[in-house]
């Protein structure tokens, strides 16, 4: 939504066994607030857009081949950790890895990249700023929780963790100035699609 308030176009295609985000849909594909969702294979998908999200479990080097960017999103468990050292021995194109619910046990994103995997490629990104932390948040829980049950809705008090990294992102995919991103997120947080670009 907040890639959507900058005015690009955006597809999110679910290739997963389960398709979770459809779980209450019938339909194979579908619009939410001007945002094409779409489900099954990736390569039967006919349409364009600016960006195109596809959650995938299974991650072939065709799958790679189709992205431009690709960001693993894990939490800092073992098991996560040997499901992102797959990724980078499949395929040197991640571009960033997001590590979600980090907790102050002391296992966090840099422990599990320096100790834990201690890839090359992955360290680089390290260094680079390219490996984000999103610390455990109620809120951000609850809200996860609620979009499996209920669907998508508004994200008013999403944590300002989450809020830094999505703006980090979407600064780094776009090139766009951050007040303008930060604008987009704040509409997107309060379930709100412009119609208008904020650009102008």
């Amino acid at each position: 939504m907040m890639l959507r308030n900058l005015q690009y176009d955006v597809i999110v295609a679910d290739t997963s066994c389960k398709a979770r985000f459809f779980f209450q849909q019938d339909s194979c594909d579908y619009s939410y607030k001007d945002i094409y969702f779409y489900k099954g294979d990736i390569n039967a998908l006919d349409r364009e857009a600016d960006f195109i999200f596809v959650l995938s479990k299974k991650l072939q080097q065709s799958f790679f081949d189709l992205c431009d960017s690709v960001y693993a999103v894990s939490d800092n468990s073992f098991g996560m950790s040997e499901y992102i050292k797959n990724i980078i021995r499949d395929s040197r194109k991640l571009d960033g890895v997001i590590f979600r619910d980090v907790t102050d046990n002391g296992v966090t994103g840099r422990y599990v990249v320096n100790h834990i995997i201690k890839d090359d490629y992955l360290i680089k990104l390290l260094k680079k700023g390219y490996v984000y932390e999103i610390a455990d948040d109620a809120i951000d829980r609850e809200y996860k929780i609620s979009m499996s049950y209920e669907g998508i809705s508004s994200f008013k008090r999403l944590s300002e963790g989450f809020s830094k990294v999505l703006i980090k992102i979407a600064k780094r995919l776009t090139e766009a100035r951050e007040q303008d991103i930060e604008k987009a997120l704040s509409r997107a947080r309060e379930g709100k699609i412009i119609e208008y670009s904020i650009l102008e």
